[in-house]
């Protein structure tokens, strides 16, 4: 049972390690901040500067690295889509929930729309809280989801915003996210 779990941990790392370059935080909301692409230096970008951040999972530490999110190559989804890419072992995400997760967020067509990883500190909310902090698909695409595990959402237009676009976009807008879960409180 010990090697399987041990198997188990490794996938999750080498998954984790498969999926992009490094680590940082945020405290801003996704529904409403915007943020510019990184500019790549003579020292390398910044994605590449930022270290992998480590996710707790029941005593055991997974290191992440920040995922690279490209733009999807078919027409945008009139519906949500919610794929997990890296699987979690941890507790499932429900309504009244506080979560803790990264995330960078890019608009359909590939330009930059937000990024936890370049900020501070991982972005909290409660799941179901209602309180206009994060969209109605992330309300919809994190119920479930696991600590450590990292997940796509593709966002449609229906389910991004209350009341309005986001920042620097138009109402018909649709975004991809990619979301680490980190913890549940």
């Amino acid at each position: 049972m010990r090697a399987a779990l041990l198997l188990i941990a490794l996938c999750v790392v080498l998954l984790g390690i498969g999926c992009g370059g490094g680590g940082g935080g945020s405290s801003a909301s996704p529904a409403t901040e915007s943020t510019a692409s990184s500019q790549s230096s003579d020292d390398g970008s910044a994605a590449e500067r930022r270290k992998p951040i480590s996710i707790r999972v029941g005593g055991r530490v997974f290191k992440r690295a920040e995922p690279e999110v490209k733009p999807p190559q078919d027409p945008p989804p009139t519906d949500l889509i919610v794929e997990s890419l890296i699987a979690g072992t941890g507790a499932k995400a429900k309504d009244g929930d506080e979560l803790t997760v990264e995330y960078v967020g890019i608009y359909y067509d590939g330009g930059s729309f937000t990024n936890s990883w370049e900020r501070s500190k991982p972005f909290s909310f409660e799941l179901g809280g209602g309180e206009g902090l994060i969209n109605p698909g992330w309300e919809k695409g994190l119920k479930g989801m696991r600590v450590g595990e990292r997940r796509r959402l593709v966002v449609p237009p229906k389910y991004l915003y209350r009341g309005g676009a986001p920042p620097g976009s138009t109402p018909e807008e649709t975004i991809v996210y990619v979301v680490d879960l980190l913890r549940i409180a």
